[in-house]
């Protein structure tokens, strides 16, 4: 499962205004004696983030089923995919991360594919000896160690929680 949910969030609102809860009622239901607490989390649920524990307390309060929750995932997987096919095409792009918060932005080039690409951020890792992120489309990314090695995916093992392409751009 992955970390955003967001129509699995508004069917848990929908559900929950159904059985006509208020969010301190479910908190209360969900076992929550810190109430503001619970509120802020049954809210953080609605808008989307999946708190696996107190989740599986909410799917067994508010008596949700497994196929509801299969339908609500394949309904979010359509809207991805919806959401990705309206946006611009995507422009391959080489991210240097030079200190934590700042980062330069590589263009590839045109017209290269993607071994090629990762063959060029791999050999630049090593010059610069620096931390790389090569982001290929929407949803994949190339994290590359200054040794060389990658991994696929979107988030850098045990690297900082935010984007590298939200610190300040060179």
């Amino acid at each position: 499962m992955n970390n955003q949910q967001f129509v699995f969030g508004k069917f848990v609102e929908k559900r929950r205004k159904e059985m006509d809860l208020s969010r301190k009622d479910l908190a209360k239901l969900c076992g929550y004696s810190n109430l503001t607490k619970g509120i802020r989390r049954i809210k953080t649920i609605e808008e989307g983030q999946w708190l696996k524990p107190l989740v599986l307390k909410v799917i067994d309060v508010l008596t949700i089923t497994e196929t509801e929750v299969k339908k609500c995932q394949e309904a979010e997987a359509v809207y991805i995919q919806n959401y990705i096919a309206g946006l611009p095409p995507f422009k391959p792009v080489l991210i240097h991360r030079i200190l934590p918060g700042f980062y330069r932005r590589i263009s590839p080039g045109n017209n290269i594919n993607e071994e090629k690409m990762l063959q060029n951020a791999i050999a630049l890792a090593k010059k610069l000896n620096a931390k790389m992120c090569l982001q290929c489309d929407y949803n994949r990314r190339y994290w590359i160690v200054p040794n060389g090695t990658y991994i696929v995916g979107k988030e850098m093992f045990g690297g900082p929680k935010a984007k590298p392409d939200i610190g300040l751009l060179l």
